[in-house]
């Protein structure tokens, strides 16, 4: 049923014990957190999920860490990543799997292992994950720069979803 909007769950049926569910919103904001439901797409998916835990205890959330319409734009998912899989982890979801693209301009290795840590540890303080990511960056990289450029980028973004870069059913937004 992927990408055909089957989004909401079924009132009239039960699953088995041993039926997944994956949770993968396409549209979504990529800069604000989940629990804003701010983006016209998503307005709904908190209450979607919902929907499939009152089906379920086994819920996975598949995440687009990355803006296919605009491959060469840093996309700022530092905090957007700590703060969805936080509240991920408080709805009970027990797990998740975050897709980036490797030739985007999105640091898919910085990304991809501060996602990974925090579901290991979602307990893990917002010091703690960015005491983390400083020190990635610090042994990947080979630069505190690269940290500090990212931590820049974090506090530049909109309060307004109309001018997030997402993409949304009516096209970039």
């Amino acid at each position: 049923l992927a990408y055909t909007g089957a989004i909401k769950a079924p009132t009239d049926m039960e699953l088995r014990d041993n039926i997944y569910i994956c949770f993968a919103p396409i549209c979504h904001c990529m800069v604000h957190p989940l629990e804003d439901n701010c983006f016209p797409d998503t307005i709904g998916d908190v209450t979607n999920i919902d929907g499939w835990r009152q089906l379920t205890d086994n819920i996975h959330y598949w995440w687009y860490g990355c803006n296919y319409y605009m491959t060469l734009f840093y996309q700022p998912q530092i905090n957007w990543i700590y703060q969805n899989v936080k509240y991920l982890a408080s709805m009970g979801i027990k797990g998740s799997f975050y897709e980036n693209e490797e030739h985007t301009f999105g640091f898919i290795d910085l990304t991809s292992y501060i996602h990974s840590e925090l579901v290991w540890n979602p307990d893990m303080t917002y010091e703690e994950y960015i005491e983390m990511t400083k020190q990635f960056c610090i042994d990947y990289y080979d630069s505190e720069a690269v940290f500090d450029l990212l931590m820049l980028c974090e506090d530049v973004k909109s309060d307004d979803c109309q001018r997030c870069v997402s993409y949304s059913s009516d096209g970039i937004k």
